[in-house]
């Protein structure tokens, strides 16, 4: 909401979608800077890439709630997720970015729509 109130979704690229991951060696130095946080005690796995991460479920029921609410201001707004599966795409949003030619055109046909760009 705050998103949508201060920038018209028509000014918007894409947004990037990532949920909260880390090292397991920071463990200790957050529980000993933030002493009151909690978000280091949800449902952490450990990942391919040897970072903790919440269990993919809830990564999962994450993004459709986010996707949701982005929609519900623009069904047209490109968004992606940050460092996350074909699973969780298929999942959360109803696509892989290969089936839209990949995530890399996703972005540039947004950018050049958005940005008014005409082929060189």
């Amino acid at each position: 909401e705050r998103l949508f109130s201060h920038v018209s979704s028509k000014n918007i690229v894409w947004i990037s979608i990532g949920a909260f991951r880390f090292m397991p060696s920071l463990k200790s130095i957050i529980q000993k800077r933030f002493p009151e946080s909690k978000i280091i005690y949800g449902e952490f796995i450990s990942g391919l890439d040897g970072k903790m991460r919440y269990f993919k479920p809830l990564r999962i029921e994450l993004y459709r709630k986010m996707v949701s609410w982005i929609r519900e201001y623009d069904p047209e707004i490109v968004i992606y997720f940050c460092m996350e599966d074909d699973e969780v795409w298929q999942k959360s949003m109803g696509f892989i970015p290969k089936d839209r030619g990949g995530l890399p055109k996703m972005l540039d046909n947004s950018a050049a729509k958005i940005c008014e760009l005409k082929a060189g």
